[in-house]
């Protein structure tokens, strides 16, 4: 990218790439052409290899979807926890629901039980707080929390996640009620 270093930093840099990664309409090879010469310019750093997982998990492309979901579900220590947090966190970016809403919304509850077995807790609470139906507060995605904390009653650090996960889903649900109520009012007068 011809972007002036004295006025754009790496960090931005790099953030820059990560929306050109999520977009849907940019070629994937030219793409992989401005990662391959944002890491060759930063020479491979730390920054370089969390932005290589990042624009990875950013590609909108179901395919890639799955095999993330499944590292992130079924090869948890296939990587750094560094490095899977930062799948975890690209993994489900608003705009790409439609490419991931399965997962979110029905396979998160699924995995969890299984995942609060064989996992250390700071990947359990990762995982809770950032691959599930953060953005779907409804009655349907509360009830399936309310369920879960009833399935891992017996796993206390697991419990603790999912039931802060539900209460924030509540208190969204409440703020979203609020806000329609408000402008219901302010529409009538």
């Amino acid at each position: 990218m011809n972007l002036d270093p004295k006025l754009v930093s790496q960090e931005d840099r790099f953030r820059i790439l990560r929306a050109i990664f999520s977009c849907r309409n940019i070629d994937i090879k030219d793409k992989e052409k401005l990662l391959e010469a944002e890491v060759k310019r930063d020479k491979n750093s730390e920054d370089s290899i969390n932005a290589k997982l990042s624009c990875n998990a950013l590609l909108p492309d179901r395919k890639n979807k799955e095999i993330l979901w499944n590292k992130i579900t079924k090869e948890t220590t296939s990587d750094s926890l560094v490095n899977m947090q930062t799948i975890m966190n690209y993994f489900s970016p608003v705009e790409q629901y439609d490419l991931v809403d399965d997962f979110i919304k029905e396979k998160y509850f699924e995995v969890i039980p299984e995942l609060g077995k064989n996992n250390e807790s700071f990947y359990i609470k990762e995982f809770v707080s950032t691959c599930g139906p953060k953005h779907y507060p409804t009655d349907e995605m509360i009830k399936k929390y309310e369920d879960l904390i009833e399935k891992v009653k017996d796993m206390s650090q697991v419990k603790k996640y999912v039931s802060e996960e539900c209460d924030f889903l509540k208190r969204a649900k409440k703020s979203q009620e609020l806000c329609e109520e408000y402008m219901n009012s302010i529409g009538k007068k």
